[in-house]
C-alpha cells in the first residue's frame, strides 16, 4: 500500500541523529525500475504504446534533411528535447486513458522518467551544437527569434537547477513535487524557442502541424494535471463515518459519499485522499479497502510519516475528504476459474480486503499468505479470519514478531506444492503487496517455478539517484524550529 516515508529522527539527540535516518543501498540506485514488467512472461501489449511514444520522438530527424551546412542532429535533438518533454506532461496527467496504454500507473511513472532524463541530455547537447540550418525560415522575425534564444538560455538553467531536486530528493516530498509544478515554465520557454527559430519547413505544414500537436499536447495535459487534479476539480466528497486505531500502527478511515456522487473502482485500486482540515497539504494514496459494491470507502493508513502520524487525531467524524481516483491495475482476481495465490505484508493486505464480493465465486479458495508483525496491528485480521472459517480462502499466518521474517522458502513451498498438486503453471495466479524485497522475492519465486501470471504494483514514483534526504531534511527542520520556539 502507499505510503509516507519513514522517519524517527525527530525528537532524538543529536548525536543519534544519524543512526536513525533509515538510508539503505537502495537509496543510491534508480529503485523500481527492474519490476517494471508485471506479468512475468506475458505477451509484452503494454509496451505498444510506450514504442510508439519513442518513435513519435525519433521520427522528428526526418524534419531536417543532411546536408552541407546543415546541423541535422543539433536541430533534432532541439526537437527531441520538445516532443520528450511533452511526453512527461501526458504521463504525469493522471489520466486512466494514459494509464491502461502505458500498462498501469506506476510504469506510466516510469516511462515519465525516463523521457524526461532523455530531454535534459537532449537539451544539454542541443545548447552545445552549432545548430546551423542550409536554407533557413524564420517564421516570426529576427526580434523574436533572439527572444526566443534569450527565452531557451533561461530554460536550459531551469531545467538543470529543477531536475538537479529532482534526481537528489533533498527535499521534502510536498516542496520536491511543489518544484514539479513549475517545469511547465521552461518548456514553455523552449516550445517559444522553437517556433520563433531558424527551422526548415513552415508552420504551416505537416512536420508543423506534427510538431504543433505534440506541443498542445504537453500543455493540456499540464493544465487538466493543475487544474483538474490538482486544485480538487475532479475530486469526490465523502464525510469521515468512523475512525479507528490500533496501537499507534494504523489508522483506519471509513467514509461515506456526499451526495449521489461516489468514486467506483475495481478491487486492488487505491485513490488519493485530501483532508478539507487541511486542503493545502499533499495527497496521498491510499489502497482501498472495502468491496466495489459498497457505497461507502474504507482505507488502513499505516503510520509511516508526518501526515498518517497525525490523521486519526486531525480528523473527525464529520469532517468532509475528497478522493481523486481510482488509478491501479494490480490484479487480484485474474478470472473465476484460476487457482491463486495472494502475498501480503503489513498495510499491503488491503488491496486483498477488497475481493470479499467475488471470493464465493471462485472455482478454488485463494491461499493467502499474509505477514504481519503482532496480531494487534494486523489490519483486518479478522476479516480474513472469518473468510477462512467460511471457506472462502486459505490462510497462512505469519506473524514476524515471534516467528520471524517470512522467508521465500514458506512461498516457494506453497506455490510449489500447488503445482505439484496438478495445478497447471498456466492456471495460477500470482499477487502480491508489501515492501519493495518482498514484491523481489516473490518475483523471483515466481519466475523460478514457471508462473506466467504475477500481478503487483510498485509504489516508488520519487526514485531517483543519491541517497533519500528527506528524513535528514525534516530531521534538521524540526530541531531548528524546536530552537526557534524556545
Amino acid at each position: 500500500m502507499p505510503s509516507d516515508e519513514r522517519t524517527r529522527a525527530r525528537r532524538t539527540p543529536w548525536a543519534d541523529l544519524l543512526r536513525s535516518i533509515p538510508i539503505s543501498w537502495r537509496d543510491f540506485s534508480l529503485a523500481g525500475e527492474q519490476f517494471a514488467a508485471r506479468r512475468v512472461f506475458s505477451p509484452r501489449l503494454h509496451l505498444i504504446m510506450p514504442v510508439l511514444a519513442v518513435l513519435s520522438a525519433l521520427v522528428g530527424y526526418l524534419a531536417f534533411p543532411v546536408g552541407r551546412g546543415m546541423d541535422s542532429w543539433g536541430l533534432y535533438l532541439g526537437t527531441l528535447a520538445i516532443v520528450c518533454m511533452s511526453w512527461t506532461f501526458i504521463l504525469a496527467s493522471r489520466l486512466n486513458v494514459v494509464h491502461a496504454l502505458f500498462g498501469g500507473f506506476d510504469r506510466s511513472y516510469i516511462w515519465h522518467r525516463w523521457f524526461a532524463i532523455v530531454a535534459v541530455v537532449a537539451l544539454l547537447f542541443h545548447a552545445d551544437a552549432d545548430n546551423d540550418a542550409r536554407v533557413a525560415l524564420l517564421p516570426f522575425g529576427e526580434n523574436l527569434e533572439d527572444i526566443g534564444k534569450d527565452l531557451a538560455e533561461v530554460a536550459e538553467i531551469l531545467v538543470i537547477a529543477l531536475i538537479m531536486l529532482s534526481i537528489l530528493r533533498a527535499l521534502p516530498y510536498g516542496l520536491w513535487k511543489l518544484t514539479h509544478k513549475f517545469m511547465i515554465i521552461p518548456y514553455a520557454f523552449s516550445c517559444f524557442h522553437f517556433i520563433t527559430a531558424e527551422t526548415t519547413f513552415p508552420w504551416v505544414s505537416g512536420w508543423g502541424l506534427w510538431f504543433g500537436v505534440i506541443m498542445a499536447a504537453g500543455v493540456l495535459s499540464y493544465l487538466y494535471r493543475l487544474l483538474w487534479v490538482d486544485l480538487a476539480l475532479s475530486d469526490f466528497r465523502y464525510r469521515v463515518s468512523r475512525l479507528e486505531t490500533t496501537s499507534d500502527t494504523f489508522t483506519g478511515l471509513h467514509l461515506t459519499p456526499v451526495g449521489r456522487r461516489r468514486l467506483r473502482a475495481r478491487a486492488g485500486q487505491f485513490a488519493f485522499v485530501r483532508s478539507s482540515v487541511s486542503p493545502w497539504a499533499e495527497p496521498h494514496p491510499f489502497s482501498i479497502a472495502s468491496t466495489p459494491t459498497d457505497a461507502d470507502l474504507s482505507f488502513f493508513a499505516r503510520v509511516t510519516g508526518d501526515w498518517t502520524a497525525t490523521l486519526g487525531s486531525s480528523l473527525s467524524v464529520g469532517d468532509l475528504v475528497t478522493l481523486s481516483g481510482p488509478h491501479g491495475n494490480l490484479e487480484v482476481v485474474a478470472g473465476c476459474d484460476r487457482a491463486h495465490i495472494w502475498v501480503a505484508a503489513g498495510s499491503g493486505i488491503t488491496p486483498f480486503l477488497s475481493v470479499g464480493d467475488v471470493l464465493a465465486t471462485l472455482a478454488t479458495p485463494p491461499r493467502l499468505i499474509y505477514s504481519f508483525r503482532g496480531v494487534a496491528t494486523a489490519i483486518g485480521l479478522d476479516t480474513v479470519r472469518a473468510w477462512r472459517d467460511r471457506g472462502l480462502i486459505d490462510l497462512i499466518e505469519h506473524d514476524s514478531h515471534t516467528q520471524g521474517r517470512l522467508t521465500m522458502g514458506t512461498v516457494h513451498a506453497l506455490i510449489a506444492g500447488d503445482l505439484a498438486a496438478g495445478t497447471p503453471p498456466r492456471r495460477l495466479h500470482v499477487a502480491v503487496c508489501g515492501p519493495f524485497e518482498l514484491i523481489r522475492g516473490v518475483q523471483k519465486t515466481a519466475r523460478g517455478l514457471g508462473i506466467r501470471s504475477v500481478d503487483f504494483e510498485v509504489y516508488d514514483y520519487r526514485s531517483g539517484y543519491g541517497p533519500n534526504l528527506t528524513p535528514v531534511t525534516r530531521a534538521v527542520l524540526d530541531r531548528l524550529t524546536a530552537a526557534l520556539r524556545r
